[in-house]
Order: structure tokens, then C-alpha cells, then sequence
């Protein structure tokens, strides 16, 4: 439970079973449609993206994805 007032978003509805995303998407309207509407995005769901631009984007993911694995796991010996 939060100790601050905010929306409920544990009242799911038959039509509403998502009140949460909902209201995130609403709230962030103009950023949510430009990050799906960026040029890469389109590109890359048309199958049309540049190599070179996908390789760095995994490229970018991986070592972002690894980098937040050795944070987490800072403590530990971790064998790659």
C-alpha cells in the first residue's frame, strides 16, 4: 500500500482489466507515441532497418543488460 495519495489501479474491470497501463499510456501520451512512432521502431518492424543500426542497438542492450547484472550482482564471483 502507498502512503501518499494516488489512483487506484487495483480495480479491474471486465472492460478495464489493465487500469495501471492505461494509465500510464494516458498519462505519457506524447512521449508513448513518439517512442513508437520513432524511425527505428518503423524500420525495424518493417524488416527495413539498416544492419549496422541493429547490430548496435543488440550491441547497446547486451552490455546495458550486463552492466545492470554486475551491479546487481556486485558481491558474487561471476563466471561469463
Amino acid at each position: 500500500m502507498l502512503n501518499h495519495p494516488s489512483p487506484s489501479f487495483d480495480r479491474r474491470t471486465k472492460y478495464d482489466k489493465y487500469p495501471l497501463i492505461r494509465y500510464l499510456i494516458k498519462s505519457t501520451a506524447v512521449h508513448w507515441k513518439a517512442y513508437v512512432e520513432h524511425e527505428f521502431v518503423k524500420q525495424l518492424g518493417r524488416a527495413v532497418l539498416p544492419r549496422s543500426a541493429f547490430t548496435h542497438y543488440i550491441m547497446y542492450e547486451f552490455f546495458g543488460l550486463l552492466d545492470f547484472k554486475l551491479t546487481l550482482f556486485k558481491d558474487r564471483i561471476i563466471i561469463i
